[in-house]
């Protein structure tokens, strides 16, 4: 495989390594298309042509970072000559979908089951694809589980297919790896919550709403770093959060309310398991 675009050379003198690493993410996405088909459509790139004009006068340093971003450029023009879907998983990997405004037909149809849904409540950090980083959570959202973190859990690895694939929600159906426009929109709104998939009357629903005034994920998070600077008072309260978080848990599963699959879904992440992700959270 070619060199990538790095290191103090001449524009004019890349025209090869160019075409080479077009080729390369031509066959990595899966595309028919010819590298002299698709070099008209990457040199009309305005971003490529930004680099080209200046790539000469470019130090070495900046030209490793520029080369970085062609790289990105030949990935773009590469999946723009493949406007389909090969199914091929790989937007399965990562955490599962999260639920958003219309899927919450799904659950009530029987065709998404709590068990298999995993609440991530308002204060926790998680990586978001959307932002490219870590965030702390500003409301809640629920999204399918995650397989031994392999990716969804209503992915077969096997067959590399989705086992619900005609009653997919809404952000799979959005997901175009050759075009995130659907999906970054999608994904700039509020997704859906506990509270709109369970009836007022629903098994557990009233103790799920105790334990969020009870145990908000905003609270541990200050209880734990002030116990962290030596605070017993806060250790105290702590211990305490936390035994509640636990009793109420083994309560519900003991009284038969819910089953302890759909825990993950109606009380979220146990709070045990928060505190390990706060001491791994960068600062």
């Amino acid at each position: 495989m070619a060199r990538r675009m790095t290191g103090k050379d001449r524009w004019r003198e890349l025209a090869t390594v160019r075409r080479a690493r077009l080729a390369h993410w031509l066959e990595a996405v899966g595309s028919r298309a010819r590298v002299e088909q698709v070099e008209p459509r990457l040199e009309a790139e305005p971003d490529y042509q930004a680099l080209a004009a200046r790539w000469n006068e470019l130090g070495e340093a900046e030209q490793e970072a520029a080369g970085v971003e062609l790289e990105a450029i030949f990935r773009r023009v590469a999946y723009s000559t493949r406007p389909y879907c090969q199914r091929c998983g790989v937007c399965c990997g990562g955490a599962g979908p999260t639920l958003y405004p219309g899927d919450e037909r799904l659950v009530r149809e029987g065709r998404l089951k709590l068990s298999q849904l995993v609440t991530l409540r308002a204060g926790e950090m998680v990586f978001s694809r959307y932002h490219g980083r870590p965030i702390v959570l500003d409301q809640e959202n629920v999204h399918i589980a995650t397989a031994d973190r392999q990716g969804c859990s209503l992915f077969d690895t096997e067959h590399q297919a989705c086992t619900i694939y005609d009653s997919r929600p809404s952000q799979c159906r959005s997901q175009k790896c050759w075009d995130t426009t659907a999906s970054d929109e999608l994904a700039a709104t509020p997704a859906l919550t506990r509270w709109q998939l369970l009836d007022e009357a629903a098994a557990g629903r009233a103790e799920a709403e105790h334990h969020d005034r009870r145990v908000p994920v905003a609270r541990l998070r200050e209880l734990y770093g002030k116990a962290r600077a030596g605070d017993d008072d806060a250790q105290a309260e702590l211990d305490e959060l936390l035994a509640d978080d636990r009793r109420l848990r083994d309560q519900l599963v003991a009284a038969g309310t819910v089953s302890a699959a759909e825990l993950p879904f109606l009380l979220g992440t146990p709070c045990d398991e928060l505190l390990d992700r706060f001491a791994d959270e960068p600062d």
